[in-house]
């Protein structure tokens, strides 16, 4: 997936996006399909919402799965990178026991090797998870 700059996030969230979207919008099948169709087009960003996505499905669907760096709940069958500025602070603290926090410098990049989902910051390898 191609990498876009986002000047205005901060602090993105490495997990399953399942976690990150509003609770209004998981309930709009047709918007969460939309999210799951567009994986491979890069960046989703739904109308109305600050919330710019990256992912990738596992090879396995739900579980967790190890990275370099932490633990990933899966509860949607995939991993990614979902901005997080706009949540409550409680909301951000609760995202660490899923997954990761990072802030990015470059903007995130998410690709698939093998059973591996690789995030990047611009050029740099910065977590690694093995879905397999």
């Amino acid at each position: 997936m191609e990498n876009v700059d986002n000047p205005l996030a901060k602090r993105w969230f490495i997990g399953d996006p399942c976690y990150v979207i509003d609770h209004e919008i998981k309930e709009q099948d047709d918007v969460w399909s939309e999210f799951c169709n567009h994986l491979d087009a890069g960046p989703f960003t739904h109308e109305g919402t600050k919330i710019q996505l990256w992912g990738e499905f596992t090879d396995w669907g739900d579980g967790t799965y190890s990275g370099r760096h932490a633990d990933y709940s899966v509860d949607a069958g995939m991993i990614g990178v979902a901005s997080i500025d706009h949540l409550p602070e409680d909301e951000i603290e609760s995202l660490k026991r899923l997954g990761s926090i990072y802030e990015f410098k470059h903007g995130p990049e998410v690709h698939k090797v093998g059973s591996h989902i690789q995030i990047f910051d611009g050029t740099v390898l910065i977590e690694e998870i093995d879905t397999e």
